[in-house]
Parts: structure tokens; C-alpha cells; sequence
């Protein structure tokens, strides 16, 4: 099962005020410019383990924190940039029809920064329901509790994006039910794709124009996608964060999502992944656990001990946005002290020497490997 990253990370000057991170993804491979001008996300190529895809991030990582300091300018991996202001975002198609149907809410997508994680196709349903499973997992890497200057919630990226953006169409942004298999997910899609192609057009956007702009894979931006045109499953729950917290949290979740496959899934009000197949909780009470993981983050016992029966060992975990907690509002000298102290960090972290291995795979695009054809990827 292969797998590929992609972490956004926004840029600031040497002040830590944030600045246009223009420049810096032509100049580097894999790294791509967002929607935000601040923001860029730095992405690998799919690999045949976590620990391959790991390191070539932190390489990709190097090499963009050394070309921004060429132009004066620093990488902070924050799920939100903390500090109050507007935020310009791009004018291309995308971005202003989905301005057209979000309004202002669009706004708040503008200050929110996370990783995607992308899993090669192989059992596209036990994928779907254990990653899906597995989404209050972001709060062991939360790295911002704070949004525009003041506390919001413990894991502010994931509340802003959920509860805030996408507020009147939740079915786009918010968690999905598990599904009885691939064919009933990819309805899903279908359907989610025509409502907010309804709601574009009816905003005044031509038909035509909306078509060419978005297809059902990318009319959704819900925290688990099906991606088709990439055979892979992508779970996006995670904030912007430091590469060794993400490492950690990745090679633990590749790990389940390979006991997935091999095993199955099962829905069951005890769940664990110790022996059989690995089993989830109903969707009503996983629901409880996201809205505990957003609200109370790893405060909350009951969320522990179900990361724990889920795999992860959750005391390992210091998440970056703990240690910043507990002011009521920042001024802005203080959120750039902060954006320079994560900066820091993030410079530290890439100086530890890389595990040791077998050297990086380089397989391109698509995900699926050449030896083994994945039929859950194609449309039933």
C-alpha cells in the first residue's frame, strides 16, 4: 500500500509577519503554491512505506526552508497562522466560485493549514471506515488553539474549517458516515458535487465554467476523501505540524489502515484493533469522540483510551498547540514571537539526523503499484 504527503506550511519574514510564499514553489520540486498567498504545501511522491514517505518529506522540507531563506523569508508548520487580519486569497476559477456559494465563510478556509495523507487503493471501503475511525486523531498533533488573535478551541484548525466554513454545507466539510461499500461513497460524491454545482449556478456562475473548475473529487473537502483520479484515499484530519509529530502519527496510522485491509472491518460498540478484523465504533458514537477531540482535545480521558484501543500510543504525543495555550487573546507582537518560535522549531527538527534506511523509492503517479491492480479504485 503506497503513501504520499502533503503538509502546508505558511510563510513569514524574517519579523514573523506572514508574506506571499510567491517564488518559493517554483524554485523547488514538489512544493506548490495554495490558495492563500502565505501558504504553500510541500508534497512527496507515493512510496511503498510510511518511513520513505517521511523522509522525503523532511528532504523536500530542507530544501524549501533553505530556498525561503534565500529570499529572507521562513516555513511555520501551524494549523492556523494565529494573529488576526485578512488574508489574501487567489482569483483563479475555483476560488471565486467557491466564493460565490460560501461568501465571506470562505474566509475562514483562508486560515487553516493541515496535512493530507494519501493511502494507495487496495480495500476501498475498510480504508474509508477505519480512517474515518480515525479522524479525532488530529488532536494528537494539534498545533494551534488560537484564531485571529483570540482562544477558540483546543484543535482551532479543524473547528474553524468544520463548524465556521462550511457551516451551511456540512456535508462538504464534515466528517461522512461509514459506508456499506465503495459504490454507495462514490453516490455520495456524485451527489455532493450537484449540490454545490446547483448552488454555484444559481449564484450566477455558468454552468460551463463550474465544469471546468471542479469535478466530484474536487467538489468535496470533507476530512476523508475517495480520490478516483489519484487511486488513493485521503485522510486529511491532521494540522500543519512539525515533521517529527506528524512522522510519528503517520507510520502509527499507516500501521492501522494495513490491519484494515488485511483483516477487514467490523462496527462495534468496543472498538480496537487488537486481533481480527479492526472495529470501529458506531458512527453516532465516533461522532461524540470528534466533537470531544475538537472541543477538549487530549484533556479528555475518554478520548485517550479510545486513540488508544484505536493503536496510537498516545502518551508519545506532545501536541505543539498545548504548549502555546492559555492566553484568552494575542497581540500581534506575540503572534509573530510565536510564528518565529515555531519556524525555529521546524529548523531543529529537520537538523536531527533521518532515521536510518533503505534509500527513498521514487515511483511517480499514479498511486496504484504496478504489480497489483486495485479494483476498488475504478467506478462501480
Amino acid at each position: 500500500m503506497r503513501i504520499g504527503i502533503e503538509l502546508e506550511c505558511w510563510v513569514v519574514d524574517g519579523d514573523g509577519a506572514l508574506t506571499s510564499a510567491s517564488g518559493i514553489a517554483s524554485a523547488c520540486p514538489g512544493v506548490d503554491s495554495e490558495f492563500v498567498d502565505p501558504l504553500l504545501e510541500v508534497t512527496t511522491r507515493p512510496h511503498d512505506s510510511a518511513e520513505a514517505a517521511i523522509r522525503e518529506l523532511r528532504s523536500r522540507l530542507e530544501t524549501t526552508v533553505e530556498t525561503a531563506h534565500d529570499r529572507g523569508k521562513r516555513l511555520v508548520p501551524l494549523g492556523t497562522p494565529l494573529g488576526e487580519g485578512p488574508i489574501p486569497t487567489s482569483r483563479d476559477d475555483r476560488t471565486a466560485i467557491q466564493r460565490a456559494v460560501l461568501g465571506d465563510r470562505l474566509d475562514h478556509a483562508a486560515h487553516c493549514a493541515g496535512t493530507h495523507v494519501h493511502f494507495e487503493q487496495v480495500d476501498a471501503v475498510d480504508q474509508l471506515r477505519v480512517l474515518t475511525a480515525l479522524d479525532p486523531a488530529f488532536a494528537l498533533v494539534a498545533t494551534s488553539p488560537y484564531y485571529r488573535g483570540r482562544h477558540a478551541k483546543p484543535c482551532a484548525r479543524p473547528h474553524v474549517y468544520r463548524r465556521l466554513c462550511y457551516a451551511d454545507y456540512p456535508d462538504h466539510g464534515r466528517l461522512w458516515r461509514y459506508p456499506r461499500s465503495a459504490a454507495e461513497w462514490r453516490d455520495r460524491i456524485d451527489d455532493r458535487c450537484e449540490t454545490f454545482r446547483t448552488a454555484a449556478v444559481d449564484a450566477g456562475i455558468d454552468p460551463d465554467r463550474f465544469d471546468a473548475a471542479f469535478t466530484p473529487a474536487t467538489a468535496v473537502w470533507s476530512p476523508v476523501r475517495l480520490r478516483d483520479d489519484l487511486g488513493t484515499v485521503e485522510w486529511r484530519a491532521p494540522d500543519a505540524a512539525p515533521p517529527s509529530d506528524l512522522g510519528r502519527l503517520i507510520r502509527e496510522t499507516a500501521a492501522i489502515v494495513a490491519a484494515a485491509v488485511e483483516r477487514g472491518t467490523r462496527i462495534e460498540s468496543a472498538p480496537g484493533t487488537a486481533d481480527g478484523p479492526v472495529r470501529v465504533p458506531p458512527f453516532a458514537t465516533l461522532q461524540r469522540h470528534v466533537e470531544t477531540a475538537l472541543d477538549r482535545g487530549l484533556e479528555s480521558r475518554s478520548l485517550r483510551r479510545y486513540l488508544d484501543r484505536m493503536g496510537y500510543d498516545v502518551d508519545a504525543y506532545r501536541p505543539v498547540g498545548s504548549r502555546i495555550d492559555g492566553r484568552t487573546r494575542l497581540d500581534p507582537g506575540t503572534v509573530r514571537r510565536l510564528r518565529r518560535r515555531y519556524a525555529d522549531r521546524l529548523e531543529r527538527d529537520l537538523d536531527r539526523r533521518a532515521p536510518a534506511g533503505q534509500p527513498v523509492p521514487t515511483g511517480p503517479f499514479p498511486y496504484r503499484s504496478s504489480s497489483r491492480s486495485s479494483s476498488s479504485a475504478t467506478r462501480s
